[in-house]
């Protein structure tokens, strides 16, 4: 096939993944894991902005710090992590290209990015005020910047790389991981260590260039918490101890967990192109020594993440397999392009055919069963392009928000930490103030769950003022759940039943749904 028909492939493939992430943007519901928890901290961190590192808690700080710059240009901190996410991640495609390019050829190159650009989480996260874009650009950016070093050697690139790494490595921990296998790369055979003609000039040179740049982050941000808190790692222990607590929320088995991650490839990248990546990654052992370093990178992020999720270090949430499935994607048009060749043309063509239909289809596939209402609906919005709210939330949404007057307050219980999501499904504007009562808002949610000593002082003090809330503003709904925090103060039945009567105030049940009951308040 004629190189010409290749670019023009390229030219075609690139405009797609452009376009395809901002034609769902108008649709998406941003229920992007932390996304609303996001935009809500860089509102409330610009309203006095400090420069301290552990200024947000256990997240790390350049997302929040490219989200406030972008919310200073379009006054709304929801719309700017939204716009910031959705320019990146379109950018990230370009970049996504180059990386396939340098590890393998031109046609795998496009056979890959036609797979990133029809990535479900890829196109979910373009439109999510989340950081998984905005990480996922520098990441491969320094990916990339890394691969060209290898075919150059030009120590430029290898800066470059450094330094796109560890502005990845200030956003989520995971480019941690990728910094120490490259530098493991660099490093080279552990048994040749210790000999003194190992470390030549050009060796040492590479070292000290990669670890004064892919390093700056984590070495700033462990001399921070060194000073501080006396552990350099104090905030990825931090980290960890977050995920031991709302981990409980998912009590699955062991094999269940370790099956997760895997599933959600399979679900997301569609079957034919993991297949691919995979068998991809199996030929590069026997291929030139940079594709043994690709294979080497993704093996290595693979076991570590696969360990942190059964050690508990993380939990089953698919948007945990953006990277690791990402970094498949490089390799799945490798994967085709090999087997293609040992086919004749008309076969081969046939290959790329069924891939782009199973992709197609694949897509299509995860948008109409998150739209539909089976149980397993929430396990597809999860991953579906439009990150739609749960069920459970859904159905509250479509009866309160059309009734909901804007004179009227409502009281969103806690289940699952979400009462924000609740918040801002129903209609209600980032900081809802006096209009709605949001438990256990006021504390960070890695305390929410309910069976630590501290929980039930969180759930003490939001009876407390609950009880304060409804004599002053007499809100008119209650959002309840049988299974949130508010149930102390507010014993009301798990069915929709009669009229109750608690407190002096008489509850109406005007909707259920699994989890949600609204109720309709009316005073004495």
């Amino acid at each position: 096939m004629p190189d010409l028909r290749f670019r023009r492939a390229t030219v075609w493939i690139l405009f797609c993944g452009a376009v395809l992430p901002a034609l769902f943007y108008a649709f998406a519901q941003n229920n992007g894991g932390d996304a609303f928890t996001r935009a809500a901290i860089t509102a409330k961190w610009l309203e006095n902005p400090t420069w301290q590192l552990d200024a947000f808690g256990a997240y790390l700080p350049l997302h929040f710090w490219l989200m406030a710059g972008m919310t200073l240009i379009t006054g709304d901190a929801i719309t700017a992590g939204r716009l910031l996410s959705l320019i990146l991640g379109v950018a990230s495609v370009f970049v996504f290209w180059w990386l396939a390019h340098e590890v393998y050829d031109s046609v795998a190159a496009n056979v890959s990015t036609l797979v990133f650009s029809l990535y479900s989480l890829h196109i979910a996260y373009c439109n999510a005020s989340a950081a998984e874009s905005p990480y996922l650009l520098f990441l491969l950016t320094g990916l990339a910047c890394f691969f060209t070093y290898k075919r150059t050697s030009y120590l430029g690139w290898l800066a470059s790389s450094g330094i796109s790494l560890t502005l990845a490595a200030a956003i989520r921990y995971e480019a941690w991981v990728i910094i120490f296998a490259v530098g493991l790369v660099l490093i080279g055979s552990p048994s040749k260590l210790f000999r003194p003609e190992f470390w030549g000039i050009r060796r040492s040179l590479q070292l000290a260039v990669f670890g004064a740049t892919a390093g700056a982050w984590p070495v700033l941000f462990m001399l921070f918490a060194w000073r501080k808190y006396r552990d350099p790692l104090y905030f990825v222990t931090m980290q960890k101890t977050w995920v031991a607590e709302i981990g409980s929320f998912a009590h699955h088995s062991l094999f269940y967990i370790l099956a997760f991650f895997p599933g959600v490839l399979v679900l997301t990248l569609s079957p034919l192109a993991l297949g691919a990546a995979l068998y991809g990654l199996w030929l590069s052992r026997d291929e030139p020594s940079y594709r043994k370093v690709y294979l080497f990178i993704v093996l290595g992020f693979g076991a570590i993440q696969l360990y942190q999720l059964a050690s508990g270090g993380t939990w089953p949430a698919a948007r945990f397999t953006i990277t690791l499935g990402t970094l498949l994607a490089v390799t799945s048009g490798f994967g085709i392009e090999q087997f293609s060749t040992r086919l004749s043309q008309r076969a081969a063509k046939g290959v790329y055919v069924a891939l782009f239909l199973t992709l197609m289809f694949n897509l299509g596939g995860i948008i109409i069963l998150s739209r539909g209402h089976s149980r397993f609906a929430d396990k597809f919005r999860s991953i579906s392009p439009f990150l739609q709210f749960p069920r459970r939330i859904e159905g509250v949404r479509k009866y309160l928000q059309p009734r909901l007057k804007p004179s009227e307050s409502v009281v969103i219980d806690n289940y699952n930490c979400e009462s924000n999501i609740v918040a801002a499904a129903i209609g209600l504007p980032l900081f809802s103030g006096q209009r709605a009562f949001l438990a256990a808002a006021r504390i960070h949610s890695y305390t929410c769950e309910s069976t630590t000593p501290l929980s039930a002082a969180i759930i003490r003090q939001d009876a407390e003022d609950l009880r304060l809330y409804t004599e002053k503003l007499r809100p008119k709904y209650v959002i309840y759940s049988d299974s949130g925090t508010l149930k102390s103060y507010l014993p009301l039945s798990a069915s929709c039943g009669p009229e109750e009567f608690v407190h002096g105030m008489k509850f109406r049940c005007v909707f259920q749904d699994d989890i949600y009951s609204v109720y309709e308040v009316s005073y004495p």
